[in-house]
């Protein structure tokens, strides 16, 4: 009979990260891990307004259009890794 699986990641998982299942992060590092990465959002969409004076919308558009979806391509990329080693390891 099987067992069932703690989670969305079942027990192996955990132990391949080197965690318990009961691990829980402190809000503080996720807090200053978001800020860090959505703080140059205004700066780039600023820099591709300056690109195109004329089109602001359209230069706004296109700079987080390209960021967003780079970032989705690269999410399954870091997630693999994370598998692999750790979640430590892959951010």
């Amino acid at each position: 009979q099987r067992r069932p699986q703690r989670g969305r990641l079942g027990h192996r998982a955990h132990q391949r990260a080197g965690q318990t299942a009961h691990t829980h992060r402190q809000p503080q590092g996720d807090a200053a891990a978001s800020i860090a990465l959505y703080a140059p959002f205004s700066l780039h969409v600023t820099l591709g307004q300056d690109f195109l004076p004329t089109r602001v919308g359209t230069a706004g558009g296109v700079t987080l259009g390209l960021a967003v979806s780079v970032g989705g391509l690269a999410s399954p990329l870091v997630g693999a890794v994370a598998e692999a080693a750790s979640l430590r390891t892959a951010l």
